[in-house]
């Protein structure tokens, strides 16, 4: 429903051509794709073969059918593929083989950070806090995924995180997919670590390039014990290496070889993942047991359930709604 005339589309058997509308013949109608040298026919039992590719006038080149170059394509895509799976492989072996920093943490440290914390931590919160510092505190490397709806507290166990490694001695990362939530993230972090020597820098396109030198550097230097940013800190190897700690806030928005690099560079990094929405490779590798995974299904005290309906636009209700919002 989302192709239209003009469109370019895939068809996993023939490769790259243009969609040029719907056609019939004795009632049943039939895609019609144009390729090089030829026109294909497309009937409804075949449409799943089919998928849109670009819109029209993107200067794409139809494939050729019978030239072989669509073959050719495919056999290199799966080649890049089975390269990108056996890499994985080897580097989960080195992981299960890699031992991480030694962390320690002082029980009545860790008793005045909990109770730096505003609020009641909820029942799910505790667990997986308490499933987050053995974690840290084993030889092996942390590698865990920590699931929570919006507003139910994954933030704080990050910070969390980040203190039992800067209170043994090691700096950490904390990514975020953009320069908005990086630096939300950075104002957290700031208020509630400042408070216990913790230093904590930002880097993003908010900050001008002098200042994002100067802080890498005070990170590499151990300057600062907790690095905030975006995708910039991923490109810099150097701040990879530095890290024992790395945390990816929304990591179902970061690419697979973005994520999986930071264990190439470094076997031993500890790594928490974190999102409302984890992408199905994700869940799948938690539940397989190749990463551990913590789970935050209970809300905090006082937090409404979001309740959604679908309507036509009442004005009455609008207003309605508005109301109750405001008292």
């Amino acid at each position: 429903s989302k192709i239209e005339k003009g469109d370019y589309v895939v068809h996993s058997d023939f490769g790259i051509g243009k969609y040029c509308g719907l056609s019939s013949v004795g009632g049943e109608e039939y895609m019609v794709i144009k390729y090089q040298k030829t026109t294909i026919n497309v009937y409804p039992s075949y449409f799943n073969r089919v998928s849109f590719y670009k819109k029209s006038g993107s200067g794409v080149v139809s494939d050729s059918i019978g030239s072989g170059g669509w073959k050719r394509r495919i056999n290199s895509a799966k080649k890049a593929a089975s390269d990108v799976a056996v890499g994985l492989v080897r580097d989960y072996l080195g992981r299960k083989q890699a031992s991480s920093d030694k962390y320690y943490l002082d029980k009545d440290i860790e008793n005045r950070l909990l109770d730096g914390f505003d609020f009641k931590d909820t029942q799910d919160q505790s667990v997986a806090w308490g499933e987050i510092k053995r974690d840290l505190l084993s030889s092996r490397p942390m590698e865990r995924l920590l699931c929570g709806d919006v507003g139910f507290g994954k933030t704080e166990l990050a910070i969390r995180a980040c203190f039992l490694s800067a209170f043994s001695g090691f700096g950490s990362l904390v990514l975020a997919p953009t320069s908005v939530l990086s630096k939300q993230l950075f104002s957290s972090f700031l208020t509630r670590l400042s408070v216990y020597g913790v230093s904590v820098g930002y880097v993003s396109r908010f900050v001008s390039k002098k200042e994002q030198l100067k802080t890498i550097s005070l990170f590499l230097g151990g300057k600062i014990d907790v690095l905030v940013g975006t995708h910039r800190i991923v490109l810099d190897d150097a701040c990879l290496k530095k890290a024992s700690l790395v945390i990816i806030d929304d990591e179902h928005r970061f690419g697979v070889r973005q994520k999986e690099g930071v264990k190439r560079l470094s076997p031993g990094v500890n790594l928490l993942y974190m999102s409302a929405t984890p992408i199905p490779r994700s869940l799948q590798i938690s539940l397989s047991g190749i990463r551990k995974i913590s789970t935050m299904l209970s809300p905090p005290s006082l937090r409404k359930s979001i309740i959604t309906n679908v309507c036509e636009f009442n004005k009455s209700l609008f207003l309605k709604v508005v109301l109750e919002e405001v008292s």
